[in-house]
């Protein structure tokens, strides 16, 4: 049985299908079978009997009639592989495609992607190639989660990735057949079901852009009624979340998907073919509950065609500002006679580090589930490294040059976590390995830091505080700042060093450390370094209570069943 079975469809390609097949053939991995569903006309029939009779791993199926999404599922039907890659007849593959893609696949990884190269057949057009590298590029490195913020996010082509059967199998997922952007609802249903990606940034795959494909036809406006097809695409999709019982879990993701078929018909439909589309997408989503967030949404059901196109709306492409949606680098995009001008890009960055450390920005989409992040001023960086959990934190930069690190996180997570960083410059954040806060604030101004190591937990209610808002002066003493004695400067960051407990209410104050293994109780005020490791701190202010003291995030009763008589 082969690993890998390759499904590539044939359909007036007689030029180009030689140079893909060629490509397929001279894989550095040959553990795979090659299926050819050809639907004509003659020369194409003609080159797959060929190189069927020339290589016993070939397999030929002809006149199929049922378009691409047919010719994809006669495929299906009849392979072997472990795994299942699709390549379009007109393109051709690196040496190493199947080799690199067979390589990250894992049990916990259920498909792959790699990147893409365009090119163009005559003479280049440099708006449409700028958008399909930027539709392609992968804004990803590695094994990310496949949750619902990568709807939208990471393109459709089935061509650029590689599939487990066996979930294609379990779950009846099938290309729509004589629809389409097939490839999207093969996709969408596919990652419906899956836990992790794995992307790999190198470009094994050569994308033909021709001028007479039917691709070049859908983004020139000259498909006609078969734009419609991406509403359908949208209801079978919403159809296969109902059927197994994904919806309450994929709700997110698929009304960000249904958008993205409303607007595609929007923008590239004629005039008659945008109004069918928007009363299609007005009558379907009439009896759904659709969350407050989705307001594009709720206003297509509130809102005919022509009103919803309303003069205000068109005023709009003619004049505008507003903010960009990128978090990581927000700047105004002011909209001048329907030219778009950025202004002052920002450079601050979120870079998200895989479990190989393998750096890559956040795209200007993307959202890191559980956590809203603003960013004003300069050159800020936020680095988060996977895996990571959050649950409702903020971070709100509003000063230059702030650096946020938080390390992976496969404990409990981070929870309710409110970071503010205003009018200083320089702060740091640091938050280490597996450590849980359950909820707090942090106010970081004027060049404070906060440095949390390895293995902490911090209770609900925390309050950091590594600096003060005023100062405060000793007047009488003539030897410092100005001629007075600054008495509230800050003379180290807030530490707490790993494996330390931070009981529920506890309020750290500037220059507060807690050394390595300690415990602060419930509602305690540290306002000073300590230096004693696995000690107990209590009280307002805080002292050492008790010394030769550990813990354990297991509670007395579980520990003491795990572990016995621990007083023994």
């Amino acid at each position: 049985m082969p690993k890998i079975t390759i499904i590539v469809p044939v359909y007036n390609v007689a030029r180009y299908l030689s140079k893909c097949l060629d490509s397929i053939i001279a894989q550095t991995f040959q553990d795979f079978e090659l299926i050819l569903i050809s639907d004509g006309p003659e020369k194409d029939d003609k080159i797959c009997k060929e190189y069927a009779k020339k290589y016993n791993r070939i397999t030929l199926i002809k006149g199929v009639q049922n378009g691409l999404g047919g010719a994809r599922n006669a495929g299906l039907d009849i392979a072997k592989g472990e795994y299942i890659v699709f390549v379009d007849s007109d393109d051709w593959i690196e040496p190493e495609y199947l080799a690199k893609m067979y390589n990250a696949i894992t049990p916990d990884i259920d498909i792959v992607q790699c990147g893409t190269n365009i090119i163009f057949e005559g003479k280049e057009n440099k708006k449409l190639k700028y958008q399909d590298e930027k539709y392609f590029t992968i804004n990803y490195n590695g094994q990310i989660p496949l949750t619902n913020d990568v709807y939208g996010n990471i393109n459709v082509a089935v061509w650029n990735k590689l599939y487990k059967k066996e979930i294609i199998q379990k779950y009846k997922i099938r290309f729509p057949e004589n629809l389409n952007n097939e490839d999207a609802y093969f996709n969408w249903a596919y990652w419906s079901v899956c836990k992790n990606m794995y992307c790999i940034q190198d470009k094994l795959y050569n994308y033909l852009r021709r001028e007479n494909s039917l691709m070049a036809q859908t983004f020139n406006g000259e498909i006609g009624k078969n734009v419609l097809d991406h509403m359908k695409i949208g209801e079978l999709f919403y159809n296969f979340l109902q059927a197994n019982a994904l919806f309450k879990q994929r709700e997110e993701a698929f009304f960000t998907t249904y958008y993205i078929c409303w607007l595609y018909v929007q923008n590239n439909g004629s005039e008659k073919y945008k109004k069918i589309g928007h009363e299609m997408a007005r009558k379907f989503l009439n009896d759904k509950n659709i969350p407050v967030s989705q307001d594009i949404l709720i206003k297509i059901i509130q809102t005919p065609y022509e009103k919803f196109w309303s003069k205000n709306s068109i005023l709009e492409n003619i004049f505008s500002i507003k903010n960009s949606p990128n978090i990581a680098n927000p700047h105004k995009i002011i909209t001048i006679c329907g030219i778009k001008i950025k202004l002052k890009k920002r450079t601050n960055k979120i870079i998200i580090v895989d479990e190989n450390g393998v750096e890559h920005n956040l795209c200007s989409k993307a959202r890191i589930k559980g956590l809203k992040i603003k960013i004003s001023g300069t050159n800020n960086t936020i680095k988060i490294h996977r895996p990571y959990k959050f649950s409702n934190c903020f971070f709100d930069i509003d000063s230059k040059n702030a650096f946020f690190e938080i390390l992976p996180n496969t404990s409990w997570g981070i929870s309710n976590f409110y970071v503010r960083c205003k009018y200083g410059e320089n702060q740091v954040l640091k938050i280490g390995k597996n450590t849980t806060i359950a909820g707090g604030i942090c106010n970081l101004d004027e060049n404070s830091q906060l440095l949390i190591e390895d293995d902490c937990m911090l209770d609900g209610y925390i309050k950091i505080f590594p600096s003060d808002g005023h100062s405060i002066i000793d007047i009488s003493n003539t030897t410092k700042t100005n001629g007075c004695m600054m008495l509230n400067e800050i003379k180290t960051p807030i530490l707490i060093q790993s494996n330390c407990w931070i009981g529920a209410g506890t309020i750290l104050l500037k220059n507060a450390q807690i050394p390595r293994g300690s415990i602060v109780g419930a509602g305690s005020v540290v306002t000073k370094k300590f230096t004693e490791e696995n000690s107990l701190l209590a009280g307002n202010p805080a002292k050492i209570i008790r010394r030769n003291v550990k813990w354990d995030r297991l509670s007395p009763f579980y520990l003491k069943k795990q572990k016995g008589n621990i007083n023994a």
